[in-house]
């Protein structure tokens, strides 16, 4: 399976969930199935790192499709322009990036130390999605590229990361139901992203090489015009 496919695995689950969070919102299987996105694109930073030729230039296109994707992002789940507390997922993808490219360059230094601890926090105080999460399976992928176990450890310590504020809230309750659980767990569902992973044969596919980048901004416009067209 190229790089190709996985990220068409990644757009067709990112629109599931995104379709379900929008217009289903209490309808768990669409998120469930969204929650394949994000390891993939991890991996797929990652493994863009070691293939690319110019990482500013990449870097500096993830920057971009941020910014573009940004308004978008905010009138898709926020209804508004501008909405500073919640940045798209390219954020964090360009977070990740960066931590492995300073890891790389300033190798041996205190600044390759503290790299994708800065960036994660970065990530963090910026709201971005998935976070420090993000960056760290971004980073995660990469320190373990060559290690199948590593794939699966750094996809199920994002999960629980991920699931662990939910505990608290789960345990506050006091007879929390199946569809409470379920809700509460629902990201450990990403470590299935294994399965496509797994298949990966490190082939790009033919001219795969900007169909997220594209694609991202423009479901999000499309949601925002079918939104506005049922409230007509």
């Amino acid at each position: 399976m190229s790089s190709l496919w996985l990220k068409i695995i990644a757009i067709a689950a990112m629109t599931f969930d995104h379709v379900g969070a929008i217009f289903f919102p209490n309808v768990i299987i669409f998120r469930a199935i969204g929650r394949l996105t994000m390891p993939i694109m991890a991996f797929s930073i990652a493994e863009g790192y070691r293939h690319t030729r110019d990482v500013k230039a990449y870097f500096a296109r993830l920057c971009v499709f941020a910014i573009l994707s940004e308004i978008p992002f905010d009138m898709a789940f926020y209804s508004t322009p501008v909405y500073i507390q919640h940045q798209n997922i390219f954020f964090t993808l360009a977070f990740g990036l960066m931590a492995i490219y300073l890891v790389n360059m300033y190798r041996g230094n205190i600044v390759s130390s503290l790299a994708p601890m800065l960036c994660a926090i970065l990530a963090q105080r910026l709201n971005t999605d998935y976070g420090y999460v993000g960056v760290f399976m971004v980073f995660g992928f990469y320190v373990f590229y060559e290690k199948p176990w590593g794939k699966i450890a750094t996809m199920a310590a994002g999960a629980v990361a991920l699931v662990l504020p939910n505990i608290g809230t789960l345990i506050s309750m006091k007879n929390p139901g199946f569809e409470d659980i379920a809700w509460g767990f629902l990201q450990l569902v990403s470590i299935l992203a294994i399965i496509p992973l797994s298949y990966y044969n490190g082939k790009r596919g033919y001219r795969g090489r900007y169909i997220f980048y594209v694609f991202y901004p423009l479901h999000l416009v499309a949601l925002t015009l079918i939104t506005w067209s049922l409230h007509i």
